[in-house]
């Protein structure tokens, strides 16, 4: 069941926007994630055809292939354009979309997922919505929930790139505040947060519940 609702800060018309530009921008992102998922999958000891989510799926790339490994996917988005182009790639699979926003309630019960995923979404939050996200993350998982996002250190380089600093802006996102602050803000909602870097300057938070 959702939770009570939460207001949201998301900037969905701007990836409502870029919906159609997303999959050649994130060409090379998302093939390193691919290449992130596949070495370090087995340190998550998943269940085999284990449950997976993935909030903030954009166009669902992730969600695909990690139904391609095997695994029983879901994905929501706030942005429409970004479910309805994910739900035309997924035609013929099992992985199921759906329009959702995790600061308004997700429509799945309590741990209902063996993984929850959460990858370049939590540093476009501000910090208020960042513990809501987390602690909504943290209700339908099973106990694990991943991060992936800028690492817990200042000085990040890219960070400070113009393209970022112009992303930033467009997204109203917080990357400095996240960076400063996500790590904490994570391990007061998780009994246990683990920091995995695991490509150039971002890094995987494996976080715990217990249940």
């Amino acid at each position: 069941m959702k939770t009570p609702a939460a207001r949201s800060d998301s900037n969905t018309g701007f990836f409502d926007f870029v919906a159609r530009l997303y999959d050649p921008l994130v060409f090379f992102n998302m093939m390193a994630t691919r290449r992130i998922f596949r070495q370090n999958l087995r340190l998550l000891s998943l269940p085999r055809g284990g449950r997976i989510l993935d909030i903030g799926c954009g166009t669902g790339s992730l969600a695909l292939y990690l139904a391609s490994r095997g695994f029983a996917v879901w994905g929501v988005d706030s942005s429409s354009s970004m479910i309805s182009r994910a739900r035309a790639k997924a035609r013929g699979t099992a992985v199921q979309f759906a329009i959702a926003d995790a600061l308004e309630g997700l429509p799945y019960d309590e741990a209902s997922f063996d993984l929850v995923l959460c990858v370049m979404v939590l540093h476009g939050h501000t910090p208020e919505s960042r513990r809501a996200f987390l602690r909504e993350a943290r209700r339908v998982s099973r106990g694990l929930v991943l991060v992936r996002d800028w690492p817990p250190f200042p000085g990040v380089t890219g960070v400070d790139a113009p393209l970022f600093r112009f992303i930033e802006l467009l997204e109203r996102s917080e990357y400095a505040s996240f960076i400063r602050h996500g790590e904490e803000e994570m391990r007061r909602e998780f009994a246990s947060v683990t920091v995995m870097p695991v490509h150039g300057e971002l890094c995987w938070y494996v976080c715990r519940s217990v249940r």
